[in-house]
C-alpha cells in the first residue's frame, strides 16, 4: 500500500508527514484520577474528562522508544487525560467509542506534558501539532520480566519520574488506532496515530509510579 506524503516546514527544516516508526517498543500504564482536579487541567480547552465512576477520571503514562522511524531514532513519554468534547458521555457510549475508527471518535486523550529526547520531534510536535513536548532523558529497560523507565532533566540527570512494574504475558489484544487533542492556533486539532504491531494488556497490582523529589512542571 502506498501512503502519499507531503513536506511540512519548521523552524528546525523539513519534515515528511505522515511519520511513520518501523521499530520501536512502548508500555502505557492507565491509572484513575480525581475528577475535579482533571477537569481543572484540561479548563478552557473545549474538552472535558471522561468520568468513569464516582468522581474518577482516567489518566494515563506512556513511554516509548522509536529505534527506526522516518524523523530520527528517539525516546518519548506522556502524560495524558482521556477526554471528550462531549460534557457528559455514558459509560456505555465510553465502550462503543472503542469499535469506531479513530477518525472520527469523540473519546481521546489531551495531552498535559510530553517529554522527549532529539530536537527536531519537538519542535515538530510544537509547531506542527501543539503538543507541550520539552527536552529530557528517557530510558525503558526491559529485563528478567520487568520494566522499568526512567524520565530525568536533561541538563541535570534529577530523576523527573519512573515508572517498574513486572512484564508477564499478559492478554494480546488489538493495538487501537490512538485520537490525541491538542489546542493550536486557537483550534482543536485531532492527532491521528494508526498502529499494526502486536500489544498484550495486563494488570500489574505492584507497579509503581515514582515521583521524584525537584520542582518540576510534570
Amino acid at each position: 500500500m502506498t501512503i502519499q506524503t507531503k513536506t511540512t516546514h519548521t523552524s528546525l527544516g523539513p519534515v515528511e508527514l505522515p511519520v511513520f516508526c518501523s521499530d520501536g517498543s512502548a508500555v502505557a500504564a492507565f491509572f484513575t484520577c480525581d475528577y475535579k482536579k482533571a477537569a481543572q487541567k484540561v479548563e478552557g480547552t473545549g474538552l472535558y474528562p471522561i468520568r468513569v465512576s464516582r468522581g474518577k477520571a482516567i489518566a494515563t503514562l506512556g513511554l516509548f522508544e522509536y529505534r527506526r522511524s522516518t524523523l530520527e531514532p528517539y525516546n518519548e513519554g506522556f502524560l495524558m487525560i482521556a477526554v471528550s468534547p462531549q460534557p457528559k458521555m455514558s459509560l456505555l457510549a465510553q465502550r462503543l467509542q472503542l469499535f469506531v475508527t479513530a477518525e472520527i471518535r469523540k473519546l481521546g486523550f489531551y495531552t498535559l506534558d510530553l517529554p522527549i529526547t532529539e530536537e527536531l520531534p519537538l519542535i515538530a510536535g510544537r509547531e506542527i501539532w501543539g503538543v507541550p513536548k520539552f527536552l529530557a532523558d528517557i530510558s525503558l529497560n526491559f529485563s528478567n520480566h520487568r520494566f522499568k523507565g526512567d524520565v530525568l532533566v536533561k541538563s541535570t540527570g534529577e530523576k523527573i519520574l519512573s515508572l517498574e512494574s513486572s512484564f508477564n504475558k499478559g492478554m494480546p489484544f488489538k493495538f487501537l488506532d490512538s485520537m490525541v487533542y491538542s489546542n493550536h492556533q486557537d483550534s482543536i486539532l485531532k492527532i491521528i496515530s494508526n498502529f499494526n504491531c502486536p500489544a498484550r494488556i495486563f494488570r500489574d497490582k505492584e507497579a509503581r509510579l515514582i515521583v521524584g523529589s525537584i520542582d518540576h512542571p510534570m
